[in-house]
């Protein structure tokens, strides 16, 4: 018996009046078969989507494939890369190339648990191959033409551009942008190695997460590195 319920409640004194204690032991029997009903009917809407996710799973897993996974996801890998480049620049002096920054983020898989956000992308990462999501290509190359170059106040001796592409959706990124350019994906988009920089990809928009880099570099490592690597351990950035 729903407690919320003023016809029930009235229903429940109305059989106390009759007979002592009716009511209650009505009450007390009705509740467990209308629990079982609510939760039946909760079932009901959500076995839909368990079996359409189920379906899906299985009809990935037959072609030999993993199911795609979503662009928060991808997104938050892209951030990933920039966090370790940056670290790696102020430390360092010099940005990593393609292998030994995709080596440098996998060597944190352990940090990324299942209940961490970022589990979603380093549990289908691979950082051999040219798909390093699933879906999803990078194109990148370090960039000396044109360098050094004054960015935001500061001296860069290098630089790369970051091109991950789906059959959709391109992500851009370069060292001057602290997050992350959208573009759809075009037929013969322009390769890493000749992008001047991230913002002169065609049809690109700003995301929420670009900025342009306008703080000390101390902050920048605190800030943009240590955040966008999902909360990894400062101790642990290369």
């Amino acid at each position: 018996m729903n407690k919320d319920c003023k016809g029930c409640q009235r229903r429940k004194d109305k059989l106390n009046q009759w007979v002592p204690k009716l009511g209650d032991r009505v009450e007390m029997l009705a509740s467990p078969i209308d629990e079982a009903r609510r939760n039946l009917m909760r079932w009901a809407v959500v076995a839909p989507f368990l079996a359409k996710n189920s379906i899906l799973k299985a009809a990935w897993a037959a072609v030999g494939a993993e199911p795609p996974i979503p662009l928060w996801a991808v997104h938050g890998f892209v951030r990933t890369c920039l966090g370790v480049q940056r670290a790696n620049y102020f430390k360092h002096g010099h940005h990593l190339n393609r292998v030994d920054m995709l080596n440098a983020v996998a060597a944190h898989r352990s940090h990324f648990t299942p209940d961490h956000p970022g589990y979603v992308w380093m549990s289908v990462f691979a950082p051999g191959r040219e798909e390093v999501l699933p879906g999803w290509k990078l194109d990148f190359a370090n960039i000396t033409r044109g360098y050094p170059r004054a960015i935001a106040g500061e001296l860069n001796d290098d630089g790369f551009r970051f091109i991950l592409r789906s059959e959709e959706i391109t992500l851009i990124a370069d060292e001057g942008v602290a997050g992350v350019y959208e573009a759809p994906t075009i037929p013969n988009g322009p390769p890493a190695q000749l992008l001047d920089e991230a913002k002169a990809y065609p049809g690109i928009k700003e995301t929420a997460m670009v900025r342009r880099r306008g703080l000390q570099p101390s902050k920048i490592l605190s800030h943009s590195a240590i955040h966008a690597v999902h909360r990894m351990p400062a101790e642990h950035l290369p």
